[in-house]
């Protein structure tokens, strides 16, 4: 007959123990291989790039307006280097249009911001409309990948 002590081997666990034990080490593995079926990151990068851009562009163009793009850029900013990051060797040309499309928006709210006009919101909403299309085309482009 053996001795057992609590926790010290396998041998001394009851039949029912070992079972519980094996169950619970089979869920634990098949819980991480689930995470390694997960979609890339740059799924989430473009999603929420995407969320930012309909943000922009459910914002109303004229001064008070201003303010939410002016609040969200930043956002889309951080969204687009976090993609960059995640994904610039695949998809370089994308965010290159993305980024020139942000600068240029960038540089419409500035000029509205300095002289806020019916001419100026026209560039700021043409601005924001060109982002819509480029992060658009991101999508696109990521979509078999998610």
């Amino acid at each position: 007959m053996q001795t057992c002590r609590v926790g010290i081997s396998l041998g001394c666990m009851t039949s029912a123990r070992r079972t519980t034990a094996t169950v619970v080490v089979l869920l634990a593995l098949g819980t991480g291989l689930a995470g390694c079926g997960d979609e890339p990151a740059v799924c989430e990068d473009v999603d929420s790039l995407r969320a930012s851009a309909d943000r922009l562009q459910d914002a109303q163009i004229g001064e008070d307006g201003l303010s939410v793009l002016t609040t969200e850029l930043p956002k889309m900013q951080s969204d687009l280097r976090q993609l960059n990051e995640d994904a610039a060797d695949e998809y370089a040309d994308e965010l290159a249009t993305v980024q020139a499309r942000l600068a240029s928006l960038r540089s419409s709210l500035a000029s509205a911001s300095a002289d806020p006009s019916g001419a100026s919101f026209a560039e700021v909403s043409d601005a924001v409309e060109d982002v819509g299309t480029a992060v658009g085309d991101m999508a696109d482009a990521v979509a078999d990948t998610c």
